[in-house]
């Protein structure tokens, strides 16, 4: 489709689409984000902490140590490759140095002399400790060791990584982990939510505040009583109130002590503070439910300031009642300075400014009250954020450096040694031995200076702690997924991360484009489960898991983004908008007016307000509104200020609302400039701000560049695109697709052309008359509709024409669907078991995202011809007929990969025995114990380990292995055996051949350093690590499952040959049949689109585009069956077929034509289980569950009602009692109670039965034998124990 004036043509669109993704990979915002961490934000956590102080008294003197940590350098990992890393076990992490500030000062007692001596050593970069390395980042071997010029991948390839891996995970002791993005609420956001139904509170305010910079967090919450909640202390009995709640201070309080706690003068009047609240005097209905409160509070005592203050620090929760009055009215200060709204300041300045926000917050409650305006919507997605790993990190790292520096101080102030002062250090000796400090003295000494006695000891003590504290506790989080960031109890966050999920390349992919709410999965909440409309654009609608997590987790959109922090961004807004200026008739005037008298307050009423990230900044008059945001815009285009700043003006709540902070997603959007008549105001004309000629430029620009290049406007000047979060899009309105577009610059077209004919006067008159449609005033244009989607949705062909859930269960199974999940699998040793489609193929319907998610190189499944009909029974319900000739001719095969792995430690079990450790060899000989397979030096070699190539199953061995026994330290008793054998076995009806074999050191607990690690030496202690990888052949058989891309999943009912399935007139004989039953109620209209679409590509020797939204509606299947139809088929895809078990022809014409159908993870050989006789449960005698652990097939509840139902009284009786735990016992037939057996072996001393509860010596014949459970007995005597005595009755016959 060609471009016309004012717009662009598709493939154009298809162009910008492609830059987007030449520059951003699809992990690139969890790349970004940890980039961003470790070159900033790492930096100022720990410039935010201050210095360690320990003072020690020596020698009669006090000496105050003064240790800090700044400029923190993670150095990137040269030496060692991820790759190296999953092989070995280890962890991917490279060494972070720091600078340490080392400051001794003597005080001197014995004279009152003070401080005597300052010795300040020079600033040393130093080892601090390791940080886990995020692959494909700043710090990873594969972007520091890139060769200038090189094919990244080939780059990628020599380095034994597969050239499609997209990064942003981490590699911990061996094993992928991805961490998920967390999503919460706004710091800062003001929300009115309702109360309780029937509840004395209807609304509340309520506000959580942060300040980054000082890390700090508090809450303040506003309460709308309905009812008095004071009682009958107060004269106005049953009156509404407002009390105010906020950290720190005990009780709900009186909003006005808050108020007037924060006022700047000690004098005030009525009008003063309710103007606050209510500034526009005329609003009597709001004045009449404040009035109360203000009542309320004028009754009090403390409605002087003085009385307000001393009873508000008599109600903080910190201090002591003693204090005197002065401590006391100090303390309450500085919590209201630093606890509360420290978002707005953390100084006594800003009082005022707090006052201001706590009236405009009880302003929004009474609205909510009287009914002006709704509840908010906790839901929004404008109050939304979301935390990726760089934001993560940073909370951890914050929680563990702070811990570290505590820990540090506590042991340096109790090991003495380590800060042992000399007092004769020379200062002309440039270094101290065993160190690099180079101290320097305020002080004229005569060239000697206390100094550390040996400063080696210090550093050590550091780096040790540091990889205590910091190293181990991040890569412990990472490697279970638990996080804890704060010391209150029950506040850890779990499953942060977790194992990569390698099923195939798309699973591993969405993994990292998760995002998980904080809502736990048992919640009964609907709202945040929902789709709501602000999350268009920025979440996938169709990618959530089904069941408990629904709408829980979510999936990003393919053009989708987050934020990074900057705290540049806020302060360069703030100094902008401090700074503006307009020019007015005598000279250049400052337009943002702050909080300095009262008067503001009543100017609340035709003034806009500012915010920025929450913020309340001030105020501006409304004739300079639409010039600030012209202004804003501008300076955001042109760089003056971050490109992904939100700009909204909130018109109906007359708020300029600005954001900077982290965490916002946005999306960008095509700028579209409209023409307005002057007059009339009607739209004449309509044009993007991109143009043909400008997308062509973009050929002449490196691939790596071009999206940057769109963003600066290619050099015309003109603002091209733009990024918009959920806020600042609903107050724009954009045009869904390039053909709409159309039709509105047509009809813009014509209201220009109707006003230059009939003149203004007229036109109005013209247009009403002959009902012209009007143009839309749009603002932007969405660069593609389909870009809604995730990646894995995104390859779904006509998902517009699905019913919503059958897209919602491919993107759960395209996850599971087999292919090759990465290029270098052979050189990979993937713990849980992998499937690789032996012969993948290309769709033939496509989609445009293909070649981004990569399925264009990586696909899953196979082009199959699909007959729609009903054949020979076998399958009914979502049972397949697939064709064996097929499937003997490698259709769908896959191999199956699995590794086994074991390591050995070398560390000698004894001093006076150097040989006993563990050892990797053919468990067998005189000295060895416990020997499982006698003869496996048939298929063990000499180091324990097969040969490659070998069959391997359930009976044998796969690693040898042996462990020294363990000898009792004060026996002098020798054993017979040496050693145990150990040997790990293959699992239960696993079969196959011997892949491959490697021995590496085993690594999970050594620290890589940035000298790096020989690969040729064994790790801590020595330790070795073997892995064995075993495949096998999977070829589909009855029970393997299949779907096609469009939720239409499905079992193999039977397997039929060649010659026994139906043949079209050609002689084509479809792969699989499925049930025509499957398509009207799942309306999956998606998939006969595909399977006509398929049969014209076959045709035609070209594939067939089915991406989303990509074609005027309705023209798609019309064009597409004209097509077919015009080269002989008939145009709806059916055909006349022959039955191949009769030879007759079928009375009824079948759908038939190929689909793209994938092969999933769920394999009968996985899954089938059988066992004779086994391995029971100790306890209850029952069989093990598990079918890993050869367990037995438990009949459950639903299994026994149909027994039951079916009269299968017997059957029932056997599987529950001769196949499980039958045993047979005696019963007192006086008292009921199960008896001791003659047995000598009991506690008894008879010989013979005995009853514990009847007195007298019983004969054989009062007892009976019964044959029960033995999981009853167990029951019978364990509420024995209890003392509860069943009784069992026996009849006598």
């Amino acid at each position: 489709m060609d471009g016309t004036d004012g717009c662009i043509s598709e493939a154009k669109v298809w162009k910008v689409v492609d830059s987007w993704f030449y520059c951003r990979g699809l992990a690139a915002m969890q790349i970004d984000s940890y980039n961003h961490f470790v070159k900033h934000t790492m930096k100022n956590i720990m410039a935010s902490f201050p210095p360690i102080q320990v003072t020690r008294t020596e020698n009669f003197c006090c000496y105050n140590h003064i240790l800090s940590f700044s400029d923190p350098q993670l150095e990137p990992n040269v030496h060692i490759k991820p790759n190296d890393c999953r092989i070995q076990s280890s962890s991917y992490m490279a060494a972070i140095k720091v600078k340490i500030s080392y400051t001794i000062q003597q005080y001197s007692f014995s004279n009152n002399e003070g401080l005597v001596q300052e010795v300040t050593y020079e600033p040393k970069l130093i080892d601090f400790c390791l940080f886990p390395v995020m692959v494909n980042s700043c710090l990873c071997y594969l972007n520091t060791n890139k060769v200038a010029g090189s094919d990244i991948k080939a780059h990628r390839i020599i380095n034994d990584e597969c050239p499609y891996d997209e990064g942003g995970y981490f590699i911990i002791r061996g094993a992928e982990k991805a961490v998920i993005a967390q999503e919460g609420n706004r710091p800062n956001r003001l929300l009115i939510l309702p109360g309780d139904p029937g509840s004395k509170i209807p609304y509340t305010a309520q506000l959580v505040s942060t300040n980054s910079t000082k890390n700090l967090h508090s809450k303040v919450v506003l309460k709308y009583w309905s009812t008095n909640k004071w009682g009958r202390t107060i004269q106005d009995i049953n009156q509404p109130q407002i009390t105010f709640t906020m950290q720190g201070i005990r009780d709900d309080l009186p909003l006005f002590l808050l108020i007037l706690a924060l006022w700047q003068d000690n004098v005030y009047a009525a009008r003063d503070l309710l103007s606050i609240v209510v500034p526009d005097e005329s609003d009597t209905e709001l004045i009449e439910h404040l009035l109360p409160s203000y009542n309320l509070f004028c009754s009090t005592p403390q409605s002087s300031k003085d009385k307000c203050i001393e009873f508000l620090a008599g109600r903080l929760v910190v201090g002591e009642q003693m204090d005197s009055a002065k401590a006391k009215y100090d303390r309450l200060m500085s919590h209201l300075s630093t606890r509360l709204l420290p978002h707005i300041g953390v100084t006594p300045e800003f009082h005022l400014d707090k006052a201001f926000f706590i009236g405009y917050m009880t302003n929004l409650l009474l609205q909510t009250v009287v009914g002006r305006r709704s509840p908010d919507d906790r839901d929004h997605w404008g109050g939304k954020r979301l935390q990726l790993t760089g934001s993560l990190l940073a909370d951890k790292f914050r929680f563990e450096y702070e811990l570290f520096l505590r820990r540090l101080a506590r042991k340096l102030h109790d090991t003495g040694s380590i800060l042992k002062v000399k007092e004769d250090i020379s200062m002309v000796s440039p270094n101290i031995e065993g160190s690099s400090f180079i101290p320097q003295s305020k002080y004229d000494t005569h060239g000697k200076v206390p100094g550390l006695e040996d400063p080696r000891r210090l550093l050590d003590r550091i780096k040790v702690a540091a990889t205590s504290y910091i190293s181990k506790n991040i890569t412990s989080a990472l490697s279970t997924g638990t996080w804890k960031t704060n010391e209150v109890v029950g506040n850890t966050k779990s499953g942060v991360s977790q194992s990569l999920v390698r099923l195939s390349y798309t699973s591993a992919l969405s993994q990292i484009r998760r995002s998980s709410s904080s809502v736990e999965e048992t919640s009964k909440a609907i709202g945040p489960r929902l789709l709501h409309t602000t999350q268009f654009g920025y979440m996938c609608p169709a990618e959530t898991p089904e069941g408990a997590k629904v709408g829980l987790i979510k999936n990003f959109s393919l053009m989708a983004n987050v934020t990074l922090d900057n705290p540049k961004d806020e302060h360069d807004l703030r100094k902008l908008l401090t700074e503006y200026r307009v020019q007015a008739s005598h000279g250049p005037i400052s337009v943002l007016k702050s909080f300095h008298t009262v008067t503001n307050a009543k100017k609340l009423v035709s003034d806009v307000k500012i915010f920025l990230n929450g913020s309340w900044l001030g105020f501006i008059d409304r004739e300079y509104v639409q010039r600030l945001i012209t202004d804003l815009k501008r300076w955001r285009f042109e760089g003056k200020i971050n490109r992904e700043v939100s700009i909204s003006y909130l018109a109906h709540k007359q708020e300029i609302s600005i954001s900077s902070d982290e965490g916002r997603v946005t999306r960008p959007v095509f700028v579209v400039i409209t023409d307005i008549h002057p007059t009339l105001k009607l739209v004449t004309n309509l044009s993007l701000a991109i143009t043909e000629e400008d997308v062509e430029t973009l050929a002449t620009i490196p691939q790596m560049e071009q999206w940057n290049s769109l963003l600066s406007g290619l050099g015309t000047g003109k603002c091209m695109i733009e990024f918009l979060d959920p806020n600042e899009e609903e107050m724009a309105l954009i045009c869904m697709d390039i053909y709409h577009f159309k039709e509105e610059i047509q009809k813009a077209h014509t209201i220009r052309d109707i006003i230059l004919a009939h003149g203004e006067d007229n036109a109005i008159n013209y247009i009403k008359a002959h009902n012209i449609p009007l143009a839309n005033n749009y603002t932007h244009l969405e660069i593609h509709p389909s870009m809604v989607l995730s990646a894995i949705t995104s390859l779904i062909p006509f998902p517009d024409h699905n019913q919503s859930p059958r897209n919602l269960y491919q993107a759960s199974m395209g996850k599971q669907a087999v292919g090759i999940y990465a290029l270098n699998y052979l050189k990979r040793f993937d713990t849980s078991g992998i499937n690789v489609m032996h012969y993948p193929q290309l769709p033939l319907v496509t989609t445009r995202s293909m070649p981004h998610v990569k399925f264009r190189y990586l696909p899953a499944g196979q082009n199959v011809i699909i007959a729609i009909a009903v054949y020979s029974g076998f399958n009914q319900e979502d049972s397949l007929i697939m064709s064996q000739s097929a499937v003997d001719r490698g259709f769908m095969r896959a191999t199956y990969y699995h590794t086994y792995e074991e390591m050995i430690s070398s560390a000698a079990s004894s001093i006076n025995a150097p040989d006993r450790i563990e050892k990797f060899c053919r468990p067998i000989g005189p000295n060895i114990k416990g020997i499982k397979d006698p003869g496996c030096a048939s298929y063990l070699e000499a180091d324990g380990l097969p040969r490659v190539g070998n069959a391997v199953n359930s009976q044998r061995l796969i690693i040898g292995k042996i462990r020294p026994n363990k000898r009792s330290m004060n026996s002098r008793a020798v054993s017979t055996y040496d050693f145990q054998d150990v040997s790990l076995k293959v699992k239960m009806e696993e079969t196959g051949r011997v892949d491959s074999v490697i021995i590496a050191p085993d690594l999970r607990e050594q620290s890589f350093l940035s000298e790096g690690v020989d690969s040729n030496t064994t790790g801590a202690e020595g330790s070795l690590l073997a892995k064995v990888r075993v495949r096998s052949s999977r070829v589909p058989q009855l029970g393997d499952k299949f779907s096609s891309r469009h939720g239409q999943k499905g079992t193999v009912g039977m397997l039929l040959r060649h010659e026994d399935l139906p043949f079209t007139l050609d002689g084509i004989t479809p792969d699989i049949i499925m049930n025509p039953h499957a398509i009207p109620s799942r309306m999956t209209i998606g998939q006969l689109m595909e399977s006509v679409a398929s049969k014209l590509g076959a045709l035609s020797g070209h594939e067939v585009d089915g991406t989303a939204f990509n074609a005027p509606p309705g023209s798609t299947d019309k064009q597409i069956a004209a097509d077919l139809h015009a080269r002989g088929y008939q145009k709806h895809n059916y055909e006349a077929m022959m039955n191949g078990m009769t030879g007759e022809m079928m009375t009824y014409r079948i759908f038939i034509g190929p689909t793209f159908y994938q092969r999933l993870k769920h394999m009968v050989l996985d899954k089938i289980s059988s066992r004779n006789t086994g391995p029971i449960v100790t306890l209850t005698r029952q069989p093990n569950e598990g079918r890993s652990n050869y367990g037995g097939m438990r009949i459950g509840e639903m299994e026994k009602d149909a027994f039951i139902a079916h009269g299968a009284t017997a059957i029932l009786r056997d599987r529950l009692l001769f196949s499980s735990d039958v045993s047979e016992f005696l019963v007192c037939q006086n008292c009921g109670i199960i008896c001791w057996h003659a047995d000598s072996r009991k506690l008894t001393t008879k010989k013979s039965p005995h009853c514990m509860i009847c007195s007298e010596s019983s004969t054989t014949d009062s007892f009976a034998r019964i044959t029960i459970p033995y999981a009853a007995k167990l029951f019978f005597q364990e509420i024995i124990g209890m003392g509860v005595f069943p009784r069992i009755e026996v009849e006598t016959h």
